[in-house]
């Protein structure tokens, strides 16, 4: 987890959106894989179309490759330390910082 934490950044600090998309992607299936929910993981893939659409729109925003980095090392040191709390909340705080942003990139579109 930690290399595609790593490679997220990297996309970030070279401000290509696409790596940063496809980064996460990777990132996000590894977290279902090591919780074992192929599942939901195929959920997931169903709504990437949406869920790439709004992560796009997230990643453009101001300050958010910094945050995100912080949100996902937060939950890999979680995961490493075998804190279920701490994972859920960390979990939590990325899931409500990035949907208040999609909130504020929907209201500034034109839908």
């Amino acid at each position: 987890m930690k290399g595609a934490i790593d490679r997220i950044e990297s996309a970030f600090s070279r401000k290509n959106p696409k790596d940063v998309l496809r980064m996460t992607t990777s990132f996000y299936q590894m977290l279902f894989e090591i919780a074992e929910k192929p599942v939901a993981w195929s959920v997931v893939q169903s709504l990437n179309a949406q869920i790439n659409h709004l992560r796009a729109m997230t990643i453009a925003t101001l300050e958010r490759a910094q945050h995100a980095i912080a949100e996902m090392r937060a939950l890999h040191k979680a995961i490493c330390q075998r804190d279920k709390k701490a994972a859920a909340a960390a979990s939590l705080e990325h899931i409500q910082r990035v949907a208040e942003l999609a909130r504020l990139a929907i209201e500034k579109s034109e839908f």
